[in-house]
């Protein structure tokens, strides 16, 4: 992409190039791991040992983080760099925690660490 193609990007547009080049990049980091698994189990069998390995013990990536992550992202979209509005922090944690995702806890937690003053 050029100087000029870039600064044409709309913010939407911006979002997608970015959430298309995280998902790439997630999937680079799988195929590795499926080489890196596939040869450290091919010389424990070689070796007659039993400690296997799969993909995602290579990838670095744990699921708590990407989970919270993507938390991190809503909110920063809904509320950009401001605070929750006055009053309203209870219901938008009620909300989210009833998708079932995530426990009251760790929504008001995050809510805290992001918004401090709400």
């Amino acid at each position: 992409m050029s100087l000029p193609e870039f600064g044409q990007l709309t913010p939407g547009m911006f979002a997608a190039l970015r959430k298309r080049r995280l998902v790439e990049f997630r999937y680079q980091k799988y195929l590795e791991g499926i080489g890196a698994s596939t040869a450290h189990n091919l010389a424990v069998a070689k070796a007659g040992g039993n400690s296997w390995r799969g993909p995602l013990d290579y990838v670095g990536v744990a699921a708590e983080e990407d989970k919270f992550a993507e938390l991190r992202q809503n909110l920063i979209a809904l509320f950009g760099n401001k605070n929750a509005p006055e009053g309203k922090a209870e219901f938008f944690i009620d909300r989210i925690v009833s998708g079932g995702r995530y426990t009251k806890e760790e929504v008001t937690s995050l809510f805290e660490e992001m918004f401090p003053e709400s």
